[in-house]
């Protein structure tokens, strides 16, 4: 039915071509296009749109024909974006006007994205902003804005995406372009979402609800649905999140939108995942997986991030499903994707679930690896906020100075005798500049304070078994050193006991692995209640134990040793079988004069050996 409507305007407007086809109908239609008053949702629309453009164009009239190729630029190389790549390079070569070459760049910087070459899209926005300045047409220049700000946000140079999104908005408020202004208003909320800062992102976007975006357009409207429940859902606010994410899928299904569709379950994997619906979030994962790839294969759009979000989620639910083999190799996958797109934000949360399953899986390199890694990312995102802050509360404040600035001689030009009343508003503008230094001192401190925490927490998790919550091999070996050094220096003794499980495989095969788990943690609670305040207790593999007494004589070591025994063979495991009991092998050995720290635990070993021949269940002292 649209393509037959399309067709008959299309030959109603050739039919009055003669009539029709003056200089002053192509420019009000011209101008129709470029402020948004006229515009179409779909290709098909679109096409019957600069069909009714170029039957106004007048015959010999080769401005309006390079007015027309600019604006129909895109459409016109949609299908077939390297042809038409080399086409508008040539243009944009003959010509000599920036604002022209400007125009041409930004259909470039589209035809790039088509192509998927990201980076040559991105140079081609950069550079078309710099031409667009030396020109003089504000809608080119605001629309070159438009561009780079979201690629500013995305890099994550939020403060300067703002400053330019503050500049486009208000370009396009002085030409009257509301249409416009509403992409303004969603991209600023794009920036405070990616900034972290979810109610102030929320607040544009239902602003550009509420004023901007025409109740027509349902692409307009569920994009800000997306929008808003991605806030939603960083707000912890999930089920409004997946509300919003079905309710846009509904919209992009109607409009035959079957990548932004994907996007859409992409998302509610992640919600799925958030709320512990692993089972549901896996199926719709793989589904979507399966789907982003044959898009990505059969045509030039640029799917990478999505394509590595929904790795991610995978990996995580895969995690939590208990198949870390599965998941690590989820996570490499979304490794991939994201250095395409360089997403320091993103990276981090992937090292932060990827140290999980390495430490799970034993690889205690590797998840030391990501845990450092998310340590210098998460520095390297602080202080780079810090700057996009500092960014941010300087601009606006020169803004307002220069604004008040203005109208200050405004004021002493046309109204004098109002001079006093100009200096007291000029001294309350200077008291809101102190505060809001005072403000963001006070916002420094508070985010370096938090960033303290952050990594004394990380390095917490760095050195901690995570079944046992007691140090790990790393941790307790590193006090094992220390302690050593300690006893040589004061001339006191040092005992090392390494406690083992024993017949603790049987318990595995008998109970299942999360029976053992269990055994495991309760062994290592005993334990650590029974020790001293200097004593150390750490896991050092599987169901080994490395125990450290310091200023400790020999007979008083072997006591506590048999204290600890006695203790775990008093454990009652009813919840696993009532007729279980768990007992321990312990070898103990005494520091030497001037001996390493890798000779003192191998004799403890030796000893412990020893317990296991003698009959386990017994303390057995290295010779």
């Amino acid at each position: 039915m649209r393509f037959w409507f399309a067709l008959c305007c299309f030959l109603s407007v050739a039919a009055t071509l003669p009539v029709l086809a003056t200089p002053q109908a192509f420019d009000e239609l011209a101008e129709q296009i470029r402020s948004g008053s006229r515009y179409a949702l779909h290709q098909q629309d679109q096409e019957a749109l600069f069909a009714e453009l170029k039957a106004l164009l007048p015959a010999g009239d080769p401005d309006r024909e390079s007015q027309y190729q600019r604006l129909s630029c895109a459409l016109t190389w949609q299908q077939d974006p390297a042809t038409g790549l080399k086409q508008v390079q040539a243009w944009q070569a003959q010509s000599e006007n920036p604002v022209h070459q400007s125009h041409y760049l930004q259909c470039q910087t589209e035809l790039y994205h088509l192509l998927g070459e990201a980076e040559k899209a991105d140079n081609s926005a950069l550079a078309a902003v710099d031409l667009a300045r030396q020109g003089n047409d504000p809608y080119v220049l605001g629309q070159a804005l438009l561009s780079t700000a979201d690629l500013h946000s995305f890099r994550g140079e939020y403060a300067l995406s703002l400053q330019q999104l503050f500049e486009a908005n208000q370009l396009f408020a002085a030409l009257d372009y509301s249409y416009w202004q509403g992409y303004c208003i969603e991209y600023i909320a794009t920036a405070y979402r990616r900034m972290g800062d979810y109610p102030e992102a929320l607040l544009y976007i239902e602003q550009a609800e509420r004023d901007y975006v025409p109740k027509g357009d349902r692409f307009r409207i569920a994009f800000l649905m997306h929008e808003k429940a991605y806030s939603l859902a960083e707000l912890k606010r999930f089920v409004e999140a997946r509300r919003l994410f079905e309710a846009s899928r509904v919209i992009y299904q109607e409009l035959h939108e079957p990548l932004w569709v994907q996007y859409s379950n992409a998302n509610l994997t992640w919600i799925l995942y958030e709320t512990g619906q692993y089972q549901q979030a896996l199926a719709l994962g793989l589904q979507t997986d399966k789907q982003l790839q044959a898009a990505a294969e059969g045509s030039k759009v640029n799917t990478n991030i999505y394509r590595a979000l929904l790795k991610m989620y995978l990996g995580q639910i895969q995690q939590a499903l208990g198949q870390p083999e599965t998941a690590l190799k989820s996570f490499t996958e979304s490794e991939h994707f994201m250095k395409l797109d360089h997403s320091a934000r993103h990276l981090l949360l992937l090292y932060q679930a990827r140290a999980g399953v390495y430490q799970q899986l034993g690889l205690y390199q590797q998840a030391l690896q990501d845990v450092l890694e998310v340590l210098r990312l998460r520095t390297e995102l602080t202080s780079a906020a810090q700057r996009q802050q500092a960014d941010l509360l300087r601009y606006q404040f020169d803004t307002e100075r220069q604004q008040a600035q203005s109208e200050q001689l405004e004021r002493e030009r046309n109204l004098s005798q109002q001079q006093v009343e100009t200096l007291k508003r000029a001294q309350r503008w200077q008291y809101a500049a102190l505060a809001l230094m005072v403000v963001s001192f006070g916002l420094l401190v508070w985010l370096l304070s938090n960033q303290f925490k952050r990594n004394k927490r990380l390095h917490h998790l760095a050195m901690t078994d995570e079944l046992t919550q007691v140090a790990n091999r790393r941790r307790v070996l590193q006090q094992a050193e220390t302690l050593r050094l300690q006893a040589e220096q004061n001339q006191q003794p040092l005992l090392v006991c390494l406690m083992d499980i024993d017949h603790f495989k049987q318990v595995n095969d008998r109970y299942g692995h999360d029976s053992g788990d269990w055994v495991l943690q309760q062994v290592a609670q005993c334990c650590q209640h029974l020790l001293r305040k200097d004593d150390f207790l750490g896991r050092t593999g599987g169901e080994e134990f490395l125990l450290l007494f310091p200023a400790t004589a020999l007979q008083d070591g072997i006591a506590a040793a048999n204290r600890l025994r006695l203790a775990v063979q008093s454990l009652q495991f009813e919840l696993i079988d009532p007729a279980l009991q768990v007992r321990v092998s312990l070898g103990l050995a005494l520091l030497d004069p001037a001996e390493s720290l890798t000779s003192l635990i191998s004799r403890a070993d030796k000893a412990l050996y020893q317990a296991k021949a003698n009959g386990r269940n017994q303390v057995c002292v290295a010779e």
